[in-house]
């Protein structure tokens, strides 16, 4: 592993180049500096390290930019789908200066396109914050350095894709992924049983017995119920011979109804046994959020703004059922989609499929839940949950959805860029008091061995 030879300060000392340190080692990304210190995406420098034939190497770019594991893969020579190709740092922090260590780097050609003024910032490493310089100093300090085309991409760009209408694809077209979603809507069983926990949904005279009979008729689904009514996590003491008693004494109607739905649904979707670890992670995250939503609604709303029963927990539980869709369809993609998060840690995961896909697993999870006439609630929350513009008749639900994954990704939990800006932003636009959403997470954190231990099954179901 190469070692820095000189400091940042010294070295730009040493060309005479004036600088100002912003912020201080505790910032933990470049991402959050700019939201921080309201600096734009365009002037802040960032840089990977790579290692290609044992040899490390720096990528340099913007951070409103997101560099292309194929297009980099292609023009060092290796095979992209190749998964020993590039071994890729993990470390969101290096400083984006060629003399500072003995690395061989390669800058982005797009790199300043967007620049907004004269300033750029440069990440510091884990010893300071970032440091502000004269983009026109920083050009000098990479002349020397080669500059690679095609191998990023702006997000302005890629924004320019959100739209359904705009979506484009060299790799693959947005009406051949619209076909292969309508393959997956023709599986036979399982919809069909979502369909009939749907109508017991709605069926304000649904009862235990109804459920019990449905529940009945899916071996696997029903032994996994009575393992979750069995678990700690519920503390129930007697005996749970039948799902009638998983539903009766412990978990309640909405509840193994709910799960019953999110587990019909999911079990849709074709995931491989060599995908079992992101099936765990998605059950994790889903019961997660499913938990903490339902944690929400009883105890930090008033009636006024409470959400009907078991929407808050069903619109947790599958909200991002499309990273499952992703893994099933598109396999090859989403393993360069994997190595693409890695290059673009502080780069949003949609921004990053509409860059491989052409869509994000928004829109494609989207169009499933339409195709199965999905209740508007549910089509929502697969659809917008990462939206913060969103203001449709499920603005409350989405925004309530957008706040849990942001306190969770403190924790390494999901897919969202970690953003306190808009954590408080959404605290606020809720009107929730900051200690009540603290003690909300800290009593969830309380409990989480105990629903760790029964979410497992949820894989086998």
């Amino acid at each position: 592993m190469s070692t820095r030879m000189v400091s940042v300060d010294k070295l730009l000392s040493n060309h005479g180049i004036v600088f100002e340190v912003i912020g201080d080692e505790s910032m933990h990304s470049m991402h959050s500096l700019a939201v921080e210190h309201h600096i734009s995406s365009s002037n802040i420098i960032r840089s990977v390290i790579v290692t290609y034939n044992k040899q490390e190497i720096m990528l340099i770019t913007s951070l409103s930019r997101v560099l292309c594991y194929k297009s980099i893969c292609k023009v060092l020579g290796g095979d992209p789908l190749d998964m020993s190709t590039l071994d890729i740092s993990l470390n969101k922090l290096h400083i984006p200066l060629p003399e500072a260590f003995s690395y061989q780097v390669y800058v982005d050609k797009g790199i300043f396109e967007n620049i907004t003024d004269e300033s750029i910032y440069i990440s510091g490493g884990d010893e300071h914050g970032a440091f502000k310089l004269k983009s026109q100093d920083y050009k000098q300090l990479i002349s020397k350095c080669e500059s690679l085309e095609g191998i990023g991409v702006s997000l302005e760009k890629l924004n320019s894709m959100q739209s359904e209408e705009n979506c484009d694809s060299t790799d693959i077209t947005k009406s051949r992924l619209k076909s292969r979603v309508d393959e997956v809507t023709d599986l036979p069983v399982m919809p069909a049983m979502t369909a009939e926990l749907l109508r017991l949904r709605v069926n304000e005279n649904s009862t235990a017995k109804d459920l019990s009979i449905l529940v009945e008729q899916d071996p696997g689904l029903c032994a996994q119920i009575i393992s979750w009514a069995c678990s700690p996590y519920y503390g129930y003491k007697g005996d749970i011979v039948c799902i009638k008693d998983a539903i009766v004494k412990v978990l309640g109607f909405d509840l193994v109804l709910n799960l019953a739905v999110g587990v019909s649904v999911a079990r849709s979707v074709n995931i491989s046994e060599d995908n079992s670890l992101i099936l765990k992670r998605f059950w994790l995250h889903s019961v997660y959020c499913a938990t903490l939503m339902e944690d929400f609604n009883t105890n930090l709303t008033t009636n006024k703004n409470r959400l009907p029963k078991g929407q808050a927990y069903l619109s947790g539980l599958l909200h991002n059922l499309g990273g499952l869709l992703l893994v099933s369809l598109f396999k090859e993609q989403f393993f360069l989609l994997s190595k693409s998060i890695l290059l673009n840690p502080d780069v949003d995961v949609c921004r990053q499929e509409r860059n491989l896909y052409g869509l994000d697993h928004q829109q494609l999870c989207g169009w499933l839940m339409e195709s199965w006439n999905m209740p508007n609630e549910i089509i929502a929350s697969v659809r917008y949950h990462h939206s913060n513009e969103y203001d449709g008749d499920h603005s409350i639900l989405i925004k309530r959805l957008r706040l849990i994954n942001l306190g969770l990704s403190n924790y390494a939990i999901g897919d969202e860029v970690n953003n306190t800006v808009e954590f408080k932003m959404l605290m606020d636009q809720l009107q929730l008091d900051p200690k009540g959403v603290s003690d909300l997470f800290d009593k969830f954190w309380e409990k989480i061995e105990k629903l760790n231990s029964v979410v497992g099954g949820l894989v086998r179901a």
